[in-house]
C-alpha cells in the first residue's frame, strides 16, 4: 500500500530513492522516463556515456532500447526487454553510478 503522498511527483521521488516500491506508484518504464527527465534538467549526463550514446536522450523509449541493446537484455523471440533496461537504469542511479543528485 503507497502511503498517503501529497501528490504524484512525490509518489515518483520516493520510488526513486528506493522508499516506496516501483511498482506501487506505476509501470516502471515510467518511473525511469522521470528519472531520464531529471538527469537531463540537472545536466547529469553520465548515463550519456555509460550507455553510449552519442548525446543526451530525451525519448524514454528510445533510451530504453539503446539500453536494452547495450545491455545485452533481449526478450525471447530477440526483442529488446526495455523492462528490464528501466531496471537497470533505476538500479545503477540508486547506485550512484550515474552521477549523484538530491531529490528533494
Amino acid at each position: 500500500m503507497l502511503p498517503s503522498v501529497p501528490s504524484t511527483e512525490v509518489a515518483f521521488k520516493l520510488a526513486l530513492a528506493g522508499v516506496v516500491e516501483e511498482h506501487l506508484v506505476g509501470p516502471v518504464e515510467m518511473l525511469a522516463d522521470y528519472l531520464l527527465f531529471l538527469l537531463n534538467q540537472h545536466n547529469l549526463l553520465e548515463y550519456v556515456e555509460f550507455y553510449r550514446l552519442s548525446g543526451a536522450c530525451e525519448d524514454i523509449d528510445t533510451f530504453l532500447l539503446h539500453a536494452a541493446r547495450r545491455l545485452n537484455a533481449f526478450m525471447t523471440g530477440g526483442l529488446p526487454d526495455t523492462s528490464r533496461a528501466a531496471r537497470d537504469f533505476l538500479l545503477r542511479f540508486r547506485r550512484g553510478k550515474l552521477g549523484l543528485m538530491t531529490i528533494n
